[in-house]
């Protein structure tokens, strides 16, 4: 809905816009809820936009979440109660009493079999639960300066905060959600057994609206694209910057993730084309900030903490024969550029670097237009 715009603007107030969209969604099993999104656009000058949003967006429970079949495992882990975890966690004196008040006596001296072997757990489908709820924003400006035709900026700050998060917990996520717990007993400590003597006997693993994750970062864009007498030139810039991942099972310990591999505080990408007469190139620059293993852990944890900087090029060469017909030459990690070490070979590393383990990769690309 403009209610301002170029055409109609003030002398001071060129651009004033409101849009918004709702939806009530009803789920058979999680409920009924609504989802919505308000946003407007303002503008003083024409070159410049500010602009903003609030989403409030839902996820229903997957079919597997929900109807998974109940199996039997076994799992091993550690128990918070045990002598050599007791003083661990977010609040150690509460982890202790909770211990106490759940049937270890003597948690200094307790040694679960839960962390020296395996118990039997089972793992199945949870057909309570309910749908995920997430708040989002997003404030920002665009700038498209007429001084410089086909040039134009963006900046966005993004914080999303995600509640009654569906996971599948394991073990310890578990234990740690029952016995770290400000209240006990909390929700949780209703899957775990244990006998007279404070052993684990078994453990309900599954599906449950038992986390949180928070967000927040910047994310910025910039666009140039122009032409001369020679061709075509265009240049594109996507930049983010991660300030906040973290995320919560229970009223256990918050997880930071920013900063980790796969989850670099810096990242962004860079490219610049060419275009002329059917002739085209493309050059890019893929940029991975360091990122440490675990952000969590001590100064003196470990001798090696994470890892450098990382950055791979890939590129194009292509030329249209025809309006029809067009080849194009793809060279993905132009310079062989390996993971930086040590590598880990985690799925969070091999995800980030997967053009550093693949190695340089060509493929031919013909494209046939009818």
């Amino acid at each position: 809905m403009p209610f301002v715009s170029p055409r109609t603007g003030l002398s001071w107030l060129k651009t004033v816009e409101f849009d918004g969209a709702a939806r009530y969604v009803k789920h058979s099993i999680a409920g009924g809820d609504l989802t919505w999104t308000a946003g407007g656009r303002l503008g003083f000058i024409q070159d410049l936009t500010f602009r903003g949003n609030f989403t409030r967006s839902i996820r229903a429970p997957a079919i597997t979440e929900i109807f998974n079949p109940t199996s039997q495992a076994f799992d091993f882990g550690a128990d918070p109660c045990d002598q050599r975890y007791v003083n661990s966690g977010p609040n150690p004196a509460n982890r202790r009493a909770n211990c106490i008040a759940g049937g270890v006596a003597d948690p200094d001296n307790f040694v679960s079999n839960y962390t020296d072997f395996t118990i039997p757990v089972s793992v199945s489908g949870n057909n309570g639960l309910r749908n995920e709820k997430a708040n989002s924003w997003t404030a920002g400006a665009i700038l498209q300066p007429r001084f410089i035709p086909g040039f134009s900026v963006s900046a966005d700050w993004v914080s999303i905060h995600l509640k009654d998060a569906i996971v599948s917990l394991s073990g310890d996520d578990i234990l740690n959600a029952c016995y770290d717990a400000t209240s006990f007993p909390s929700s949780f400590c209703s899957l775990v057994t244990r006998d007279a003597t404070g052993q684990i006997t078994f453990l309900q693993e599954g599906y449950y609206n038992a986390a949180s994750y928070k967000m927040e970062g910047l994310q910025v864009n910039a666009a140039y694209r122009h032409r001369f007498p020679i061709g075509t030139f265009g240049f594109n810039l996507n930049y983010f910057y991660r300030d906040k991942l973290e995320n919560r099972v229970g009223v256990g310990d918050v997880t930071h993730l920013a900063g980790n591999i796969g989850y670099p505080h810096h990242a962004g990408t860079a490219s610049i084309s060419y275009d002329n007469k059917g002739f085209n190139a493309l050059l890019e620059m893929q940029y991975v900030g360091k990122g440490r293993f675990n952000v969590d852990e001590a100064e003196n944890a470990r001798n090696i903490r994470g890892v450098s900087d990382w950055e791979v090029f890939n590129g194009t060469i292509g030329y249209d024969i025809s309006k029809q017909f067009g080849l194009k030459l793809i060279v993905d990690n132009i310079f062989n550029r390996k993971p930086p070490a040590p590598f880990t070979g985690s799925y969070n590393a091999v995800n980030t670097y997967f053009s550093g383990v693949v190695g340089r990769f060509m493929r031919v690309q013909a494209s046939v237009r009818f």
